[in-house]
């Protein structure tokens, strides 16, 4: 940096490379005309003189205007006046920005044929200032290499990858997958390219150029289709085709889908594919190499074909039983039942045959192995994805978040109040399906009472309540502004609550269930589950969930309990007891015309500000948490893999005893699939596929609890405060014996099943010794059995053997003598015993003789007559 006696007394220094003046404290760029401004706003402490500031601009020949643009790029080196920033780099292109919105929108404006990538490459950026020139610019961090000559190879690179995206048909067809060649859809994309192929299925946009607002239209042809489920009155039917605009929309839709889905397309020379079905679904499931998606990730979207199909069908049949069968169904289904059945020559049939054939791959195909193990004596460390993982690199990153939780709790949510609810053995009935009865509402929890706790505490604090409202002629006169951005805080708060209740309650479920959940029970018919999934089991605060990918076959939930640690359960509580109740005034005052934002705050367990969380922030907070510690972003997948790959050798109770995997284990269960399931897909190593272990006891809460222990977080149940159920009072808790006798802080795995079983330890020990002595019990009978069938041989040998020489002896008398002594070896007899071992009872002791694995073949079969 170039320093000016002058300017260093305002602190203003003269970048070296782009002669601009840069204010030393805020690292931000400023045309000389601006800075005084500046420095008048930000930090009206210091006093600019203007002679001297104009002499000293002179002197540095500074211009007067900033740089149109600035030279930038991963090996570029930082401007030493300018901040860095941590942003996105496009992966396509040299363009960077600072948030993940602006990127998204940036894609699809400048590569609209490419994937949008679920994440982009951190970078770090500058840019000269927050206003008119806040255009960032990509910059070297600290861990990349600078070098003249690496944008070049990278160009060069880029350029290489374009000549050859055009893909052709693998001519060894051990090279082509078995989906592929029942569908042939690679022979049918060949020689063709893969973006232009992928640009013609893309769903159109509002602006459409060609076919403008088409989605709108055929959004609602369908919802026409879908009221005819529904037999609505004949009254809004005609208040719809008045709408003549929308009316001859859904005419034509249905023109052009019955010419699609109603005709036979026959294949001939030169059109393997004549099917548009067919060939939309070909290049739908094309990626951006030029592969085609595996069946797993086709079935869906031909189970939504096949739905849109049955949808036409039922539209077509309501018009020809209208206009040709006087409104009987049954003829005009019978006369179109083609079109809507398996087994006959039609596009449903088609995409009916490959969806079972795509099922059955689906559901025969074993994973590959995404998981290694570097560490296979403590099973400590793993490789997924080429990706090196210690077991103590997740045990400081649940500390770190942990460390981030109570920090925003703390110091944003509670804005530095000391307040706390004290509880003690919380009553609830579980059994109550009161519509908005918790815990909570419950009157024997008399701690929860007081719903205004925190208002009250915040009202005390004048000053701190100055931020927050005013009051004047007895009326509160809120700053908006500052409960927005509380209302930001909260929900960062709630975002790490949410992932420790989705990476430490055991198993991980699914996403979209667990940020939809409930607090409180509600009315079944707002559409919502009428059962709560936040209830008190015992002393542990318990998450409910109900899904289960059996639910659709069985029309049943299944209710899985995963028990809360204990600092995150504690922090629930308060959270519920105190802060809650406020946020759901805040959303009042700063929603007041959507009541149902503040509906969301009263009755969902985790909300976003004004919206629920989904699935992909959920990911995106799962990645920001652990690049730090595991150098590369965790999703809810991949924590899938790696979680259940750990489980597996360390939270596992008694699953050695276990054979097969048609049985289920407590995790398996917790995660909402079967063990199967979870054999067959997650987390596999080499040594996963041997066999798989059956269920002993249904201890949900204690697979929660085990898998706490593993990762060094205080389980739940404790019920301490969280500030003494902090990680880093993990071993002075562990040693005081408060997570059982028999817990030892470093578990190896033959120790692992001994982790968390204080309470059910005896009835575990049981089963497993009553599972023992069944196996022994039928070992024994078996072996009881070759001796019974020995002892009944060795008496009926004799009488068949006098039977067969009478036999021969008048049958050929000549031959008899010579030949009977050898019908009947002496030792053939013994091969009745079986593949084991045949004992035969003497006189007076028991010989033990070893016999052939076979049957006992006669005489005649085996050739000697």
């Amino acid at each position: 940096l170039l320093h000016h006696p002058y300017l260093d007394t305002i602190n203003v220094v003269v970048d070296p490379d782009l002669l601009v003046l840069c204010c030393q404290t805020c690292q931000v760029a400023l045309p000389p005309s601006q800075m005084p401004s500046h420095i008048g706003n930000a930090h009206s402490a210091v006093r600019v003189d203007d002679d001297k500031y104009c002499g000293a601009v002179a002197d540095m020949k500074i211009a007067s205007a900033l740089p149109p643009s600035v030279a930038g790029g991963k090996y570029h080196t930082a401007y030493p006046g300018l901040r860095i920033h941590d942003g996105l780099a496009c992966d396509s292109c040299t363009f960077a920005c600072g948030s993940r919105d602006w990127m998204a929108k940036h894609h699809r404006d400048k590569h609209p044929t490419v994937t949008l990538p679920k994440q982009w490459s951190p970078c770090k950026t500058q840019q000269l200032n927050n206003g008119s020139n806040k255009k960032f610019w990509r910059v070297a961090g600290d861990d990349d290499v600078v070098c003249d000559h690496q944008e070049v190879i990278d160009k060069m690179r880029k350029e290489m990858a374009d000549v050859i995206r055009v893909e052709q048909v693998p001519q060894e067809k051990r090279m082509v997958s078995p989906w592929l060649l029942t569908t042939k859809w690679h022979e049918h994309v060949a020689g063709h390219d893969v973006g232009t192929l992928r640009k013609l299925v893309e769903f159109p946009k509002a602006d459409d150029l060609i076919m403008p607002d088409i989605s709108h239209g055929v959004e609602m042809y369908f919802d026409g289709a879908l009221r005819l489920l529904e037999d609505l009155l004949d009254a809004i039917i005609e208040l719809e085709d008045a709408l003549t605009e929308k009316t001859g929309v859904e005419e034509k839709i249905h023109a052009v889908l019955t010419k699609v889905w109603m005709v036979k397309w026959t294949k001939h020379e030169g059109n393997p594919i004549p099917c548009p079905t067919e060939r939309f679904m070909a290049l739908s499931t094309l990626e951006a190499d030029g592969g085609h998606k595996q069946p797993v990730y086709v079935t869906n979207p031909l189970a939504r074909l096949e739905y849109c199909i049955r949808l036409v069908c039922l539209k077509e049949l309501k018009i020809l039983s209208a206009s040709f069968y006087g409104g009987d169904d049954e003829a005009a289904c019978d006369a179109i039942q083609t079109w809507f059945t398996e087994k006959t020559n039609s596009p449903f049939s088609r995409i009916r045959s490959l969806q079972h054939r795509a099922s059955a791959i689906a559901y025969r195909t074993m994973s590959p192995s995404c998981v290694w193990w570097l560490d296979r004596e403590a099973w400590h460390e793993l490789l997924y994805g080429g990706n090196k993982i210690h077991i103590d690199c997740l045990r400081q990153m649940f500390a770190g978040t942990e460390e981030q939780m109570v920090e925003l709790w703390e110091k944003k949510v509670l804005v530095g109040l000391s307040t706390r609810v004290a509880y003690e053995d919380i009553a609830d009935d579980n059994t109550n399906h009161d519509v908005g009865y918790s815990f909570l509402s419950d009157r024997r929890n008399a701690c929860f009472a007081d719903r205004d706790r925190f208002l009250k505490a915040l009202t005390g604090e004048k000053e701190l309540f100055s931020r927050f409202a005013v009051i004047r002629e007895g009326q509160l006169i809120w700053n908006m502004g500052a409960l927005m951005g509380w209302l930001r805080d909260y929900a960062e708060f709630q975002k790490l609550v949410l992932i420790r209740c989705e990476m430490l309650s055991g198993a991980p479920g699914r996403g979209t269930e667990l940020t939809a959940m409930i607090y409180r029970n509600t009315k079944a018919c707002t559409g919502t589950r009428s059962q709560r999934n936040l209830v008190m089991l015992g002393r542990n605060l318990t998450m409910l969930r109900t899904y289960h990918k059996s639910g659709a076959l069985s029309g049943m939930d299944k209710l899985i309990p995963h028990s809360i640690d204990g600092v995150t359960a504690d922090l629930i509580i308060q959270d519920l007891a105190l802060t809650r109740p406020f946020a759901e005034v805040v959303a009042h005052v700063c929603f007041p015309d959507r009541p149902a934002i503040k509906e969301m705050y009263q009755t969902n367990l985790f909300v976003n500000n004004h919206k629920l969380f989904n699935t992909d922030q959920l990911t995106a907070t799962m990645a920001r948490v652990s690049i730090p510690f595991l150098g590369f972003g965790l999703g809810v997948n991949s924590w899938r893999h790696i979680s259940t790959a750990f489980k597996r050798k360390l939270g596992r109770f008694a699953e050695d005893l276990l054979e097969d995997d048609e049985q289920d284990t407590v995790e398996a269960l917790q995660a909402g699939h079967n063990r199967s399931t979870e054999n067959r897909i997650y987390g596999l190593s080499p040594d996963a596929l041997a066999g798989a272990p059956e269920d002993l006891l249904p201890l949900f809460l204690q697979a929660s609890t085990n898998w706490q222990l593993v990762m060094h977080t205080v389980p739940g149940g404790l019920q301490l405060p969280y500030t003494l159920a902090r990680s880093h009072k993990f071993k002075q808790l562990a040693e005081s014996g408060r997570f059982g006798p028999e817990f030892q802080r470093t578990n190896p795995p033959a120790a692992a099943a001994a982790i968390a079983i204080p309470p059910q330890g005896a009835e575990v020990m049981l089963s497993m010794q009553n599972s023992m002595m069944a196996k022994i019990e039928t070992e024994l009978v078996a072996s009881i059995g070759c001796r019974i069938a020995a002892s009944i041989v060795d008496a009926l040998v004799p009488a068949v053997d006098t039977i067969i020489r009478n036999a021969l002896s008048t049958a050929m008398p000549q031959q008899s003598a010579s030949n009977s002594q050898n019908c009947w070896p002496s030792d053939e007899r013994l091969k009745y015993a079986g593949q084991e071992e045949a004992y035969v009872m003497g006189s007076s002791q028991e010989t033990q003789i070893t016999t052939q694995p076979s049957l006992y073949l006669s005489p005649r079969a085996s050739g000697k007559y």
